[in-house]
């Protein structure tokens, strides 16, 4: 349901696992995704960080946390998520050239602004 992009019945389906199974820390990502997909950011952080509790090697949830705190304007955060995320993914991992092309996105973002508050008097 996530890969054909249906969030709503993805929610049901993934409430439904964790009525099932609480601690299960890929329940909790997957319904991170599907809020994501619905753009509802900050309960998709919560789900991140919830499977991330559960399982602090849960790699796909850093990933995840790192897209919704970016959204949330936490861009900070957003970092050491991805960066987390880097540390822990296979280099064989797919989206891993993602992960890093938005961490040099955001770095180069971050230094320009410490550039331009430099040059302001």
């Amino acid at each position: 349901m996530l890969q054909m992009r249906q969030y709503e019945y993805a929610l049901t389906a993934f409430h439904q696992v964790l009525t099932l199974a609480p601690r299960l820390p890929e329940a909790h990502v997957n319904m991170g995704f599907a809020l994501i997909g619905l753009e509802q950011w900050k309960q998709a952080r919560d789900f991140f960080e919830s499977a991330i509790e559960l399982r602090r090697d849960q790699v796909n949830a850093y990933y995840g946390l790192a897209t919704t705190l970016d959204e949330l304007g936490d861009r900070p955060g957003a970092m050491g998520a991805m960066q987390a995320y880097l540390h822990l993914a296979p280099l064989d991992d797919p989206f891993r050239p993602r992960a890093e092309a938005a961490l040099w996105e955001w770095r180069s973002e971050l230094q320009q602004t410490q550039a331009d508050r430099q040059k302001t008097p």
